[in-house]
């Protein structure tokens, strides 16, 4: 049976709260969302961005005979069903409305002050996977404030009327973000595999201008996922990386020599050498231009993009 989402969850709360229109006469809630008379005006030219008077109509059918049900599981029941009347306007009414005014995003930095985000509860538990749910109860205060004002708290914390919305609110969007950074992961993985297959041609002793950019453009894309990442594993695993540029670095003159200890302590494969032999076999501009665009924020307020800034195929 499909869960109750934020218009399920929405629906649900405007008739819990004992005040009319609630939440959407808040000020703090009108200011999120731009619904500044509440959802049902009389006059058409106040009606909540993107509502016809038809479309506001179908919704409040829809409201009157989730309202009209006797007992509490009988509505629970109701918000799980698909395809009543009204209920796909609404749904895209708040999913349109949820997107254009950023609100997961409001919710998302609730969560991350009381680190419930995905990586922040992978490196505070030093999990060597994402979890499969967010604590987003420690998150419940923080989002009524954040969202309703001070009319959805009550000596700080959130009102209990409000709690079942604020979790339901919270639960979205938390899987959300875990989707998310589900994507990051994989996208993570399959890169390391591609820069792994990159390091083995520039191992070989001849390496090229083209690999070489490769390896400069996946690892700056890498480096910033395992950076949100934040497993240990894998941060180990980009100072070996980065242990190998410096390397490419030194061999194609972009750096002065670096002491041998240093890349010795990475054990690193690249021998500079062969990056100094291809700097003298053929133009290593572009290269160094790349490495200069990564490494010295300056070089990035020029004009201009470096060539080699994409990935080769």
């Amino acid at each position: 049976m499909p869960y109750i989402g934020i218009s399920g969850a929405l629906l649900r709360l405007y008739y819990t709260l004992p005040s009319v229109n609630a939440p959407w006469c808040w000020d703090r809630w009108k200011d999120i969302t731009d619904v500044r008379s509440g959802l049902f005006p009389e006059e058409d030219a106040n009606l909540p961005p993107g509502l016809t008077r038809s479309d506001a109509a179908a919704i409040r059918l829809y409201f009157e005979a989730y309202a009209a049900l006797s007992t509490d599981s009988e509505r629970e029941v109701f918000l799980r069903k698909e395809y009543l009347p009204g209920s796909a306007i609404w749904e895209t009414w708040v999913t349109t409305m949820w997107s254009h005014q950023k609100i997961a995003a409001i919710i998302e930095v609730s969560l991350g002050a009381v680190h419930c985000l995905p990586f922040q509860v992978v490196q505070a538990e030093n999990l060597l996977t994402l979890p499969t749910d967010l604590p987003v109860h420690r998150a419940c205060d923080e989002i009524a404030g954040v969202l309703f004002g001070a009319q959805g708290l009550h000596n700080g914390r959130v009102k209990p009327l409000l709690r079942g919305t604020v979790m339901a609110i919270a639960s979205c969007t938390s899987r959300n973000l875990l989707c998310s950074a589900k994507r990051i992961v994989k996208r993570a993985e399959k890169t390391e595999l591609a820069i792994n297959k990159v390091l083995e041609d520039l191992v070989g002793g001849s390496p090229t201008e083209t690999a070489t950019a490769n390896f400069v453009n996946l690892l700056h894309d890498w480096r910033k996922d395992i950076k949100c990442w934040g497993a240990k594993d894998k941060l180990k695993r980009l100072a070996q990386f980065e242990a190998e540029l410096t390397a490419i670095r030194e061999g194609l003159g972009g750096i002065p020599p670096q002491p041998q200890l240093l890349l010795a302590k990475w054990s690193t494969r690249i021998n500079p050498y062969d990056f100094r032999r291809l700097a003298k076999q053929e133009s290593v501009d572009d290269l160094l231009d790349l490495l200069k665009y990564y490494f010295e924020p300056s070089a990035r307020s020029r004009s201009s993009t470096p060539v080699l800034l994409e990935p080769v195929q």
